[in-house]
């Protein structure tokens, strides 16, 4: 039979032949947990509170190989769902398999979940549910995935206190791979020494921050600028809540960011020494960083000055010829009592007295009684387009002071 009437005869008989799409690749990475520092790379990091997680990656305690997911479970936060997530679009076949301990007051759920329509959990039944202590206990869950799956997520439950491990995560099914993460994927330490470099990271977009790394380092280079503004969001925010005074104002002075929200000292050493501003010769670089070494790494005042004075010591190295301004912390917390607040003065004072010319702009900010307003800084920390008005008001004359033959 020629090929024509072959499909003519399953038009025929109603069978006509249908296109099928292959199935996109699912990865599920580090099921392992082998990858990682503080945690399993690509495993969830919950917050309870300031400093506080509830991942560890564990390497005492595990089932096989280097290191374990942990979780421990105190009371009052809730139940919590601790995994990874996976990108899947439509009906699929998937079973996964691994190992769970628990210990103490808790209760475990261990689930291949399915979700449509960004967080509407489609109906699941459980590989295990534990509710006692149990040594190293093996689970099992094979599941079909509805046809409207727009992402799934395999992990745990958890509610309760106590602790509870999970290892040697495996997926199998069509198109299934089990993976190392990228390299690029695992998370520096979540405390970093303020005078080290390291890169940064985001753990709910592991490639993120070198992306954004990546593209402000090929485009300082393709433009040269006359002035780097070098921070963390504070910075960043220049191209968000402060676009209009920066288009209007710095720009003309040929001015660029390196800046990415989240960063600390370590980052700005770390980006020197990947050569993000190697061979490029600004006249003037404003340096403001310092605030997340606080918040992230709660380190004390002297090494968060250590770490700011690091910087300016790399980027005088990098680019001799600029003049390096360093602009002091700026308050955070609405509270003038807030400790927090305290901390940022007694940063400021340490600086100044290493750095005469430091920018302390810091009480221009602040309302008469000493609050910091909403009207400034909604968030408590970054400034509105009122703040970054403010700003560049103060900021904008230091930069053309320093900037020969440049009129404002």
């Amino acid at each position: 039979m020629t090929a024509r009437g072959a499909i003519f005869l399953l038009l025929l008989l109603g069978c006509a032949p249908r296109r099928t799409t292959p199935l996109a690749p699912l990865v599920l990475y580090n099921g392992g947990m082998e990858q990682g520092v503080d945690y399993p790379t690509r495993w969830g990091e919950p917050w309870v509170g300031i400093k506080q997680r509830m991942v560890h990656r564990d390497t005492q305690v595990k089932h096989q190989g280097a290191a374990s997911l942990g979780i421990t479970l105190s009371e009052g936060t809730g139940e919590r769902a601790i995994g990874q997530e996976l990108k899947v679009a439509g009906s699929r076949r998937l079973t996964w398999r691994g190992w769970v301990k628990t210990k103490g007051s808790v209760t475990a759920t261990l689930a291949l979940r399915a979700f449509r329509n960004g967080w509407e959990v489609l109906p699941y039944t459980s590989a295990l549910r534990l509710t006692q202590e149990s040594d190293w206990t093996p689970f099992e869950q094979a599941v079909t995935l509805p046809e409207e799956t727009t992402r799934c997520e395999v992990g745990v439950l958890v509610k309760g206190r106590g602790q509870v491990w999970l290892d040697e995560v495996t997926l199998e099914g069509d198109q299934v791979q089990n993976q190392l993460a990228p390299s690029l994927w695992v998370a520096p330490p979540q405390h970093q020494k303020s005078t080290s470099a390291y890169p940064g990271f985001f753990w709910d977009n592991p490639d993120g921050w070198q992306f954004h790394h990546q593209a402000q380092k090929h485009h300082l280079s393709k433009t040269n600028p006359q002035v780097v503004l070098v921070g963390d969001s504070l910075t960043w925010g220049w191209t968000s809540g402060g676009q209009a005074e920066w288009e209007r104002y710095f720009k003309p002075l040929r001015s660029e960011l390196m800046a990415i929200g989240g960063d600390r000292t370590s980052q700005v050493l770390w980006c020197l020494q990947d050569g993000t501003l190697a061979g490029l010769h600004p006249k003037v670089i404003v340096l403001g960083i310092g605030i997340n070494n606080l918040l992230r790494d709660n380190a004390s005042e002297a090494e968060v000055v250590e770490g700011v004075l690091a910087c300016r010591t790399a980027l005088q190295k990098t680019c001799p010829s600029a003049k390096v301004l360093v602009v002091g912390l700026f308050p955070a917390k609405e509270s003038a009592r807030d400790p927090l607040r305290g901390r940022i003065r007694r940063v400021n004072v340490l600086l100044k007295a290493q750095l005469p010319d430091l920018l302390d702009f810091g009480n221009r900010f602040l309302e008469p009684d000493g609050t910091l307003s909403y009207d400034t800084a909604p968030d408590e920390i970054h400034f509105s387009t009122k703040g970054y008005a403010l700003y560049r008001a103060l900021l904008y004359p230091k930069i053309v002071q320093h900037l020969k033959d440049t009129r404002p």
